[in-house]
This record gives C-alpha cells, structure tokens and sequence, in this order.
C-alpha cells in the first residue's frame, strides 16, 4: 500500500474517476510513503481499514485500487483514525501506517489538498 499527500494541487488534473493525475516521485508537490504490508494480512486489511473507510467516504477502495481523499473525506476519515490508534484493538502491523495516514489527513485538511491511497 502506498499513500500521497498532495502538497499542491495546481496545476494537477484529475482522470475520469476524479484522481489526481500527480507526478511520479520526487516532485515537490507530493509526499510519499509506502507502507509493506504481509500478503498474509490482506483479509485483516480488508475489514479494518478498507471497509470501514469506504463506509465513511462512500468510496471503493480495494486491495490494487487509487482513491483520492480531498479534504472533506480526510475530515471524515481523521477522527475515525484517532478513535481507533486511541483503542487498543488496532492490529499491530496497522498501527504505524494509521499514523502516518493521520499525520497526511491532518496536513491534507490544512492545506486543502487531500490523500491518494494505493491499496
């Protein structure tokens, strides 16, 4: 899973599905952070983050799909990101990407771009 916070939205264009068309890395206006997750883990994956996410955003993320977050999905999904680093029922191998994710949602709120996530 690979995540991206877009840093600077202009003059990037979005596809017919609404996802950002950003530059490979390194580009100024991205930031990015891949996360390696146990193809083992994937089940677990699937119900602790994409589905509860897609619940929230009314978006499909999937395992080998791109959604983009803008800022109203981050400010829907960062709250649900608190409550659970704050529960002690997060699997261990999701606590640090959830913190990460957190730490890009909080800075794609401030500077009203948003987040592309790479299942």
């Amino acid at each position: 899973m690979t995540l991206f916070l877009l840093l600077d939205m202009s003059q990037i264009e979005c596809d017919e599905f609404g996802i950002p068309d950003f530059p490979e890395p390194p580009d100024p206006r991205i930031e990015e952070t891949l996360v390696d997750i146990d193809e083992s883990y994937m089940d677990v994956l699937e119900e602790e983050f994409y589905k509860p996410v897609n619940n929230l955003c009314g978006t499909i993320l999937d395992m080998w799909e791109q959604e983009f977050f803008d800022k109203s999905a981050c400010a829907k999904i960062r709250p649900w990101l608190e409550e659970r680093l704050a529960s002690e029922s997060v699997p261990e191998f999701l606590i640090e990407p959830f913190k990460k994710l957190l730490e890009y949602v909080a800075r794609a709120i401030d500077l009203n771009t948003g987040v592309v996530i790479e299942g």
